[in-house]
């Protein structure tokens, strides 16, 4: 039986986190990911995410760049659901506390919002992610996926990016910054995500 045509995919974000992520994500299947920067578009101007939801804004990153290159485009959008917060930051996230110098600072102002919950329960949260793959025109795939936990009482962890350091993972009691690239991308909502509309785009070239 012969093996899986690789399929070329371009990915639609500047983030070299994401870059590499995607890349752990997708290592073993026969996909050959190229960045905009190795194409020459790195100068590109980022589209406006002016989407409603995920999936809106994921469907505008990956048309945008795809109508330059005429080559299938994944692109995700993706946020932090604190229920305390009524599911903020959620679309939000990368904007939200737009006043603090970087991540970490971020992370700290978080936690200070929280800091008067002392119950796990109450300080519940959620990464949610949606994936699609725009191959033309209006023809899309798609995929959602979610990976609940809660906001830890601290920072930890090197691992990861983002909200990573503050969000505790309970099925392997750790923060998910003090995780593996291995054991992130099992149960992440983007390895999640990703993963299935890969396995959609696959499935068609069958």
């Amino acid at each position: 039986m012969s093996s899986p045509k690789k399929v070329s995919l371009l990915l639609g974000t500047g983030n070299q986190h994401k870059i590499e992520e995607m890349r752990q994500i997708l290592e073993d299947y026969p996909v050959e990911l190229l960045s905009l920067a190795q194409l020459g578009l790195e100068n590109i101007p980022e589209p406006e995410e002016s989407g409603q939801n995920y999936l809106e804004n994921a469907l505008i990153k990956a048309r945008h760049y795809q109508k330059y290159t005429n080559m299938p485009c994944l692109a995700d959008d993706s946020g932090l659901e604190i229920e305390a917060l009524q599911g903020a930051p959620g679309l939000y996230s990368h904007r939200f506390l737009s006043q603090c110098k970087n991540q970490a600072e971020k992370n700290a102002c978080v936690l200070k919002l929280l800091q008067d919950l002392s119950d796990v329960a109450q300080r519940a949260a959620a990464f949610k992610c949606c994936c699609v793959i725009v191959t033309k025109g209006e023809e899309h795939i798609q995929a959602q996926a979610s990976c609940p936990g809660y906001i830890a009482f601290e920072s930890s962890g090197t691992q990861g990016f983002g909200y990573d350091p503050i969000f505790f993972v309970p099925q392997f009691n750790k923060h998910m910054a003090e995780l593996s690239p291995y054991e992130k991308n099992s149960i992440s909502h983007r390895g999640q995500a990703v993963r299935m509309a890969v396995a959609q785009l696959i499935g068609r070239q069958d």
